[in-house]
């Protein structure tokens, strides 16, 4: 992954294609090194806070919608030898 000037993402050697607000997804997830990030954090990083202030199901759904983008761009194909990426953990 490069991420001075323009984020560019590469598996394999080959060129990974991210939407503008799935790449940042990804850049704030990596700038968690590792660690669990609510939902409701990720969409007030991403989209700003809400003009209500309320992280709503609504919210979260965007959110999920994006880490599924996420999950099917760096996942490898099911029975692969290498390990899932990303990781959602319930609280």
């Amino acid at each position: 992954m490069s991420v001075l000037g323009a984020t560019t993402l590469e598996r394999g050697g080959a060129r990974i294609r991210l939407t503008p607000l799935t790449a940042k997804l990804l850049l704030r997830l990596v700038a968690a090194e590792g660690e669990a990030v609510a939902s409701g954090e990720l969409y007030a990083d991403l989209w700003g806070r809400p003009e209500r202030g309320r992280i709503t199901r609504a919210h979260r759904t965007e959110v999920q919608k994006r880490v599924l983008q996420l999950r099917r761009a760096l996942e490898p194909a099911p029975g692969g030898p290498d390990e899932p990426v990303l990781r959602t953990e319930s609280s």
